[in-house]
């Protein structure tokens, strides 16, 4: 892959935006932990796909519940274990958030 270093943006785009259209169209774990910049954060849209990023593609078996972006928009902390320790994840339900949900989160998110 690219070494971005420390570089947040590839053409003008977050690594946080990048990791988000990933999982809009269907990016299988493999493709996210490519990834070489670390993320501010990682939101998954879906019960199942939420599931596979957590465990699959960060290797994660723990997080701690920091509290909700959302009304039933939880964000989790990253245990130690995992490939991407301390990350905020972002569990967006699939049922959850209506027509603007995930702008509105990544609005909030962008700001931190």
């Amino acid at each position: 892959g690219l070494d971005y270093k420390d570089v947040d943006t590839f053409a003008g785009v977050s690594a946080g935006s990048i990791v988000v259209a990933m999982l809009a169209v269907g990016a299988k774990a493999e493709a996210i932990n490519a990834l070489v910049p670390r993320p501010r954060f990682l939101v998954a849209k879906g019960g199942v796909t939420s599931s596979d990023v957590a465990t699959k593609a960060l290797g994660a078996s723990r997080a701690e519940v920091m509290g909700a972006i959302l009304p039933g928009v939880p964000v989790w902390r990253m245990g130690a274990e995992s490939r991407m320790p301390g990350l905020p994840y972002i569990v967006f339900p699939g049922n959850v958030g209506g027509s603007d949900g995930l702008s509105r989160a990544y609005e909030i998110l962008k700001r931190d």
